[in-house]
């Protein structure tokens, strides 16, 4: 009976090898990555909670507690791997399930537009990820507090797709599918929104991706005025506004290992 339920837990860690290029599986059944701590080193293990995230459209909300999780800083151990200062490899786990009407989705992440480029690069490890991307006009004067979007992007990603985000873009990661979502990405400097000085009048990004009669849907937040409508180009476009070209047979963690001079944008 042990080797029985040995092999049932086995059965449900699914290999990321073949994508992600060293030993890591995603215990599917636990939402969580399995490794062994002896060949894969993880700088750190951050789980987000629902209280972090407050631009919700259900603001009243109080389950799930916990939204998804990340893996900063995973790599293989004792490999000559070599990243700048300030960088790494992260791999995201959003699980499957609903805040409300909403799909699960991450923080909203922005980057500065000093320098036209990648932003980030994100690979689907598992399942689908959608890609919510916004990009705002700049402010009149000082006492202009209306926010007006200049474009907005939807991405749906597969298992295996890479895709760089462009510079001077907010951007948020959702699971609208049945099983949960796993990428790994890089990225330059950026970090999580501040809820305090941004969207916090707006209460998020200008669409809400909701679930209505079992599918998935993009809504206009009632707080902003005159969006347009979302564009859904072709992932290849999305890349050439952020000049990558992906190597398709290759994962990301060794396409940034072996061609770190196609990442020099994101890192200088």
């Amino acid at each position: 009976m042990p080797q029985l339920n040995s092999l049932l837990v086995n059965m449900s860690v699914l290999s990321l090898v073949d994508l992600i290029g060293f030993e890591v599986g995603f215990d599917e059944q636990n939402e969580r990555l399995d490794y062994d701590p002896q060949r894969v080193s993880c700088a750190g293990i951050s789980t987000v909670k629902l209280s972090d995230i407050p631009v919700l459209l259900n603001k009243a909300l109080r389950y799930p507690e916990t939204v998804y999780s990340c893996y900063s800083g995973i790599s293989p151990c004792g490999g000559n791997v070599s990243w700048p200062e300030g960088y790494s490899y992260d791999v995201s786990v959003i699980p499957v399930g609903l805040l409300g009407i909403e799909f699960v989705k991450t923080h909203v992440h922005e980057t500065d537009d000093a320098k036209q480029g990648k932003a980030s690069v994100v690979q689907v490890l598992n399942g689908d990820v959608t890609l919510l991307m916004q990009r705002n006009l700049p402010k009149k004067d000082i006492f202009d507090i209306d926010t007006r979007v200049e474009r907005v992007i939807v991405a749906d990603l597969r298992a295996g797709d890479k895709l760089a985000i462009p510079t001077g873009y907010m951007y948020t990661f959702i699971n609208a599918g049945t099983r949960p979502a796993v990428f790994g990405r890089t990225f330059r400097r950026e970090h999580i929104i501040d809820y305090k000085k941004r969207l916090q009048r707006e209460n998020g990004l200008a669409y809400y991706v909701i679930a209505k009669n079992a599918r998935k849907e993009l809504v206009a937040n009632p707080r902003y005025r005159n969006i347009p409508a979302p564009e859904q180009p072709e992932l290849a476009e999305i890349n050439r506004m952020a000049n990558y070209e992906p190597e398709n047979e290759t994962g990301l963690f060794e396409e940034v290992c072996g061609s770190r001079y196609k990442f020099s944008d994101m890192w200088s």
